[in-house]
């Protein structure tokens, strides 16, 4: 009991340190970037049994002839791949050529379809689900 004072004020002090601290690098999640890598390598300090890639796709370009998209899920991809081989880490990268991505390009705009400004109705109730789940779930965390 003899220093629950200090301990109480030092836990308050890590709180407002916590909640006080801006979130650096976060907003760079929804900046897009479109940029296509054919090949980088470069020598690394792996085990030489290291040996795979990892690939990963996600959002990457968020807006398109002036017109964001309204839901971050919706922005046209983007593909990245690393591959490690003997010591050698190589990564490459290239947006995601759909049909919805090259008849927006084709157009100038954002192409009508599920997660357009103007959607398809007859597809528009099923793609907007993901992203009524992602506000609502924004909304309660926020709320709390």
């Amino acid at each position: 009991m003899k220093y629950l004072g200090e301990i109480f004020a030092l836990l308050c002090a890590c709180i407002a340190v916590v909640v006080g601290s801006p979130d650096v690098g976060f907003d760079g999640l929804f900046r897009s970037s479109t940029e296509e890598v054919s090949s980088w390598c470069m020598q690394a300090p792996i085990p030489p049994h290291v040996n795979g890639e990892f690939i990963i796709s996600g959002p990457a370009l968020f807006e398109h002839a002036g017109t964001n998209f309204t839901c971050v899920l919706d922005a046209f991809g983007k593909v990245n791949r690393f591959q490690l081989s003997k010591g050698v880490v190589c990564y490459s990268a290239a947006m995601l050529k759909s049909g919805f991505y090259n008849d927006s390009m084709k157009a100038g705009q954002i192409a009508p379809g599920c997660f357009s400004p103007t959607p398809n109705l007859q597809e528009s109730a099923l793609c907007t689900i993901p992203c009524v789940i992602l506000w609502l779930r924004h909304r309660w965390i926020t709320t709390l």
